[in-house]
């Protein structure tokens, strides 16, 4: 195990690559400063919150040159068999001789920017604000959080937070073009139902 000065002046010799003890070591680094966050896989930490996982993923660029944190949630509700990537965020890239100036400081933007807390018990209204602060400039290219928000408050059970949800939901999506979104469901109000 390296001490906090060794592991810095490791770092401060990487050239123009991240090497695989790097790598090992910057995960390291942005586990540490987000305590919540566990590591996971290779550059992936990631904390369960409720029937949702948050994370950090460290999306290694072309030839390892550079990365990119990206804040991503995933809903256990979904049957899927592997993580879905939603509600994404992304970072700055840094590279490796940025590395020790920029983690930090990119760690904790990533934090006030996350729209599911990485830290704690939720409350359902917290977690259906965090998809609302989404939805205010949601990725257009597909529907995935508006199903996930829906299955999270069906986990919940509470009818009241069900209806609201729906009801967000049906507003926000019926004014969609049906045929970009909906075809292959045969159309909204059948997808919706």
């Amino acid at each position: 195990m390296f001490s906090i000065m060794e592991k810095i002046d490791m770092l401060d010799e990487i050239n123009k690559q991240y090497t695989t003890t790097d790598k090992k070591n910057i995960i390291i680094d942005w586990e540490s400063t987000l305590k919540p966050l566990k590591k996971y896989k290779n550059l992936n930490i990631i904390n369960r919150v409720g029937p949702l996982i948050v994370g950090i993923y460290l999306k290694m660029g072309r030839l390892n040159t550079y990365y990119t944190p990206i804040y991503y949630v995933h809903n256990l509700c979904r049957e899927f068999p592997c993580f879905t990537s939603t509600l994404n965020i992304r970072g700055k890239i840094i590279l490796p001789e940025k590395h020790n100036q920029m983690y930090v400081m990119e760690a904790h933007a990533l934090e006030k920017k996350a729209y599911i807390t990485i830290d704690g018990d939720l409350t359902m209204e917290e977690i259906i604000k965090g998809y609302e602060k989404y939805f205010i400039s949601p990725d257009l290219s597909s529907y995935i959080e508006y199903e996930d928000l829906a299955l999270v408050c069906g986990w919940s059970k509470d009818v009241n937070k069900i209806e609201y949800v729906l009801n967000l939901i049906y507003q926000e999506l019926k004014v969609r073009l049906e045929e970009r979104y909906f075809v292959e469901n045969g159309g909204f109000e059948k997808w919706f139902s």
